[in-house]
């Protein structure tokens, strides 16, 4: 009985991913593959001897060409491996679904094979959460004892790095409120994702050798962390999408 189960679930992987390689070509469509062609210019001949380049990986196609550009001239000057972190994370506030999901993956991919166009692989995910998440759930006990009103929530630190301020602006946007009036549920959210991203980015820098990092703002949650981290740690910040109009 359990080899037959085994050859079943042998099919029905094989069936799945057949359906999702059909349905990646499906929408990887000949433009985008025209644009992911016409990025191949921006790829670094650097080796990378010196470090990484880390370099957003966004849904705009305007900035993913700005980001595409300006991380071929940093590279190449500096001799870095450009590799990719992508920027979403709001499948953790239920808004679509998470990339580990079956749908969610195959839309994912879309948009990592226009960024391999020049760069390499993605190092880091917004969405991930800690590996310890007994840590997390004590630190953000911490901070939400600490609320005794929502203007308390701007003074936020995680460490030596002023984190308040995203926190409040990454609610009042995504939660489309104009002040935050009460410690709720969904505000307790933001900061559990925002300590995740902070821990998760510390411990990618603390791994890898990452020199700089190519962004597009340097506002909320998925920017404004990996930038501050990147400063409190000397590593170089380059912003492209600011005032870019």
């Amino acid at each position: 009985m359990s080899k037959l189960f085994s050859n079943i679930k042998i099919k029905i992987l094989k069936k799945i991913e057949k359906k999702k390689k059909k349905y990646q070509e499906r929408n990887f469509t000949s433009i985008k593959k025209v644009f992911a062609s016409n990025l191949e210019f921006f790829k670094s001949n650097a080796i990378g001897t010196n470090g990484i380049l880390l370099v957003q990986l966004v849904k705009d196609y305007e900035y993913m060409l700005k980001l595409a550009a300006a991380s071929r001239v940093i590279a190449d000057k500096n001799d870095l491996k450009v590799n990719l972190y992508d920027v979403s994370w709001t499948s953790n506030i239920g808004w679509g679904r998470n990339r580990k999901h079956f749908k969610a993956a195959k839309k994912q991919a879309i948009i990592e094979k226009i960024g391999n166009s020049f760069g390499n692989e993605v190092i880091f995910y917004c969405e991930d959460q800690f590996p310890n998440q007994d840590f997390i759930k004590i630190e953000l006990d911490k901070i939400v004892k600490s609320l005794s009103h929502p203007n308390d929530i701007l003074n936020i630190y995680f460490g030596n790095i002023l984190v308040g301020d995203l926190i409040y602006d990454t609610y009042l946007r995504y939660f489309h409120k104009t002040d935050i009036t009460e410690i709720n549920d969904e505000v307790i959210k933001i900061i559990e994702i925002a300590l995740n991203i902070h821990y998760n980015f510390l411990d990618l820098i603390k791994n890898n050798p990452i020199k700089g990092i190519v962004n597009t703002y340097t506002t909320y949650l998925e920017h404004g962390i990996p930038a501050r981290i990147c400063l409190e740690n000397n590593i170089k910040v380059y912003t492209v999408g600011s005032y870019s109009y």
